[in-house]
């Protein structure tokens, strides 16, 4: 029986070495790799394929800034608070029928899920002459 578990000892003892011998190989192999001139290519292919991807992203994000001015934003945001308040003005100059009318629609509006499933309106343009509901005008598209 001792011989037998000396058998299933020196196996497994070799079994270690192989993986200690291993390990000292493997670590070698990465240490001389890491010194090469491969290793020194592959790097500097590395740096330049991140700074491609950064330098890219940049470009993209810039293109993404300038597509909406600063100017053109406060024009957008000042043309939408134009139209809110005349029609809040509008709605305070109705009188209780119509505001009842007009009450009644908004909730049918709810019910249905709102605008997007209500008819549109007959008129499409506003006082100013600008298209309705945001609708592109000279080619522009609508902010949506």
């Amino acid at each position: 029986m001792e011989q037998w578990e000396d058998r299933v000892r020196r196996i497994v003892m070799a079994g270690i070495g192989a993986i200690a011998g291993t390990v000292e190989k493997s670590r070698d192999a990465i240490v001389k790799f890491a010194g090469s001139e491969q290793a020194k290519n592959l790097a500097d292919k590395g740096e330049k394929a991140v700074q491609s991807v950064v330098d890219a992203g940049e470009k993209a994000f810039e293109k993404v800034k300038g597509a909406i001015s600063e100017a053109d934003l406060k024009e957008r945001v000042r043309r939408e608070t134009q139209r809110l308040k005349s029609l809040a003005a509008q709605l305070h100059g109705l009188s209780d029928e119509q505001r009842e009318v007009v009450d009644a629609m908004v909730q049918d509006l709810k019910d249905k899920g709102g605008p997007e499933q209500a008819p549109r309106p007959e008129a499409d343009v506003r006082e100013d002459g600008d298209a309705a509901d945001g609708e592109a005008q000279d080619g522009e598209q609508a902010d949506r």
